[in-house]
């Protein structure tokens, strides 16, 4: 039964100079923060040199050759799922990293990757991305700069700890996330954010 769920392999989200900002692994082998810090800036130069000036611009023949259209042209039917009006941003695009499908948005403010498995479904990790970042988005009030998510480290702990349990997606409706997470951020939860805002002190120090 196992070989049915879907897995994530991390969640990352960086800011626009590759710096982390949160991240959460899943896969072995990745537990030192020496190896997290190397794959997130290899996957960082990777994106960063081809995400200008827009995910939307035709793939380079090196790409084409390397498979990318075809994961790209998976990519653009997720699209059609979206309303324009998403709050999760426009932007989007998917590659093969070092044997894993790798989705990611960015904007401005940094990029936010969704790594899974060499095998696993490209609109599935797509639809995790989305969920994390409009779930953030409904919670700060689409207000996602680096200083406002440090600020609220907690939320995003939170979000990943409903989506996603030992990397095994349970989630991908960010409305259900938004529903469950909120109470815990407005403190009407019996859990006490304080309890989260120490938890998330303590793992940004080790950022």
């Amino acid at each position: 039964m196992g070989d049915y769920l879907h897995r994530v392999e991390a969640i990352l989200l960086l800011d626009s100079e590759g710096q982390r900002i949160f991240c959460k692994y899943y896969m072995p082998g990745y537990e030192s923060r020496a190896k997290q810090k190397a794959f997130e800036d290899k996957l960082y130069r990777k994106v960063s040199g081809r995400v200008e000036p827009t995910a939307r611009d035709p793939p380079s023949p090196k790409e084409s050759e390397s498979g990318t259209t075809d994961l790209k042209r998976i990519l653009s039917l997720t699209r059609s799922y979206k309303k324009e009006s998403s709050s999760a941003g426009e932007a989007g695009d998917i590659l093969l990293f070092e044997n894993h499908t790798v989705v990611f948005r960015y904007d401005e403010d940094g990029y936010l990757f969704v790594v899974g498995g060499s095998e696993e479904n490209e609109v599935v990790l797509y639809q995790v991305m989305t969920c994390f970042w409009e779930s953030l988005g409904q919670l700060l009030r689409n207000n996602c700069e680096k200083k406002v998510l440090l600020e609220n480290f907690e939320l995003l702990i939170l979000i990943a700890d409903e989506m996603i349990d030992d990397g095994i997606i349970l989630e991908t409706n960010p409305q259900s996330i938004f529903n469950e997470v909120s109470p815990h951020a407005s403190g009407d939860n019996d859990t006490p954010l304080s309890a989260l805002n120490t938890m998330a002190k303590i793992v940004k120090q080790n950022l």
